[in-house]
């Protein structure tokens, strides 16, 4: 219980870490948003691959995925370049920049985790 409680934190570190520095490189909403759930994706088939080889257990493997999954979709639904059309006024447009970050990058970490049989 413990360990699975230090790979919660431990994932939530690695995603928001991995949120700011790919925020910081992107420079469209499009890009930003295509390229984080693209890395959602091949993390989540990471951390499931760990689990499927005996690396890691499968309560420490799901904490890293939702550690991860929650703190790099929101950081990325939040991120400057995701909102940046708020700077034009465009605030429809930013809300759904917003929410496809959010869902995209939420749900391709758990469909990434299920590409094992």
């Amino acid at each position: 219980m413990f360990v699975a409680k230090i790979a919660l934190l431990a994932g939530a570190m690695l995603g928001a870490v991995a949120a700011y520095i790919l925020a910081g490189y992107s420079s469209t909403p499009v890009r930003t948003v295509a390229s984080a759930i693209g890395m959602a994706l091949l993390v989540g088939f990471a951390i499931d691959l760990a689990a499927h080889v005996g690396y890691v257990t499968t309560p420490v493997a799901r904490a890293l995925l939702g550690g991860f999954g929650g703190v790099f979709a929101a950081m990325i639904a939040l991120s400057r370049v995701v909102l940046a059309p708020l700077k034009e006024k465009r605030y429809a447009l930013a809300v759904v920049y917003s929410i496809f970050a959010f869902l995209g990058c939420g749900g391709a970490i758990f469909l990434g985790a299920r590409l094992l049989p």
